[in-house]
């Protein structure tokens, strides 16, 4: 023996942690999720509120009959960066991520610990989405060669693989966050999620539908900035654009480079969406440069598969991509993928 003494730290019962994460304004939605979760937590789950100290946040959770663990965020923190807070701050194997927006519906704490359960070999877990028809029926995310991110609209089937799982409404493995490094915390939005999916996938880890646990997604909410009603602010639209760059050219795997001209024309598309729908493109532009300017380093680090999982790696990809196929410009980026040999 070494003599040092071991400390072992007690994991709840329940396979699955609750994380939610609160901003100034989520005061209305944090009520009413937290509201929900406590109803259907037992003694032996656990709930972590990562929350800005805000009075009117701090009076939601105090107003809730329960006694979540209270995590403080500083102001300005991106959601990635919360999530990891509250990853660390939760003991069970899988952490159930909710942000504003995403209310679970009954049953929903069961029916995550059921999944955890019934795929405990899988990197994260998409939630099914009740919405209306305009919106996409689960939390899962396809991911494009071409750095392209997209909910995933087919119905999907218990069990079902998926590219990616948005952290609006998903269950991550502790696993893959711990063997991953946990979310990129200068990514936002979709990107971080996008961006964990692919260096999951060079671990091994694939991710799934799981139905049954079901979560609303409120009027306003969504799972893209892009797909918000109202255009964002311009340091979100810069801030966005910069995170574009650096998940390209940081994270995607070499083998996805070889597309690289549908990267350029996918670039091209995201500037003429943004001038299109009035979600300010010269803030989006200043973002995508300073992305290149910053992300240079890692250029020469990209990660590469495994020789042994290329194939499985490339078919994650070439199937997130048919998925993507719902969408005109998808569509003809799958065309010149066929010319180019994909």
């Amino acid at each position: 023996m070494s003599g040092q003494l071991e400390v072992t730290i007690p994991r709840p019962a329940s396979p699955v942690s609750v994380v939610l994460l609160a901003r100034r304004g989520d005061e209305g939605w944090l009520a009413r999720a937290l509201g929900v979760v406590a109803g259907q937590a037992g003694s032996g789950d656990e709930v972590v509120v990562v929350a800005q100290r805000e009075p009117a946040l701090l009076a939601a959770i105090s107003a809730v009959q329960a006694s979540p663990s209270v995590v403080h965020a500083a102001s300005g923190v991106s959601a990635a960066a919360m999530a990891n807070r509250g990853a660390a701050a939760s003991s069970a194997p899988w952490i159930a991520l909710l942000q504003a927006g995403s209310t679970p519906g009954d049953g929903w704490l069961a029916a995550a610990a059921a999944a955890a359960t019934t795929w405990p070999d899988a990197g994260a877990l998409a939630c099914a989405l009740s919405t209306t028809d305009d919106d996409p029926p689960s939390s899962a995310l396809s991911v494009a060669r071409w750095g392209r991110v997209l909910p995933v609209r087919s119905p999907l089937a218990d069990g079902d693989l998926v590219f990616a799982v948005s952290s609006r409404a998903g269950l991550f493995s502790r696993a893959l966050l711990e063997e991953a490094g946990g979310f990129d915390e200068q990514l936002p939005c979709e990107l971080a999620d996008a961006d964990l999916a692919v260096r999951g996938l060079l671990l091994g880890y694939r991710s799934r539908f799981a139905g049954a646990p079901q979560v609303t997604l409120e009027p306003g909410a969504a799972l893209m900035l892009e797909e918000r009603p109202e255009p964002p602010a311009a340091d979100e639209a810069r801030a966005w654009g910069e995170g574009r760059l650096k998940m390209l050219l940081g994270a995607m795997p070499r083998e996805a480079w070889a597309r690289g001209p549908q990267m350029g024309l996918e670039l091209l598309a995201d500037l003429y969406r943004s001038a299109r729908d009035g979600r300010r493109p010269g803030a989006l532009l200043r973002g995508l440069l300073r992305g290149a300017l910053s992300a240079r380093p890692a250029v020469g680090r990209r990660p590469r598969s495994r020789q042994a999982d290329v194939q499985a790696v490339l078919e994650a990809f070439r199937a997130s991509e048919q998925e993507m196929s719902h969408c005109r410009w998808q569509q003809a980026q799958g065309s010149l993928n066929r010319l180019l040999g994909g």
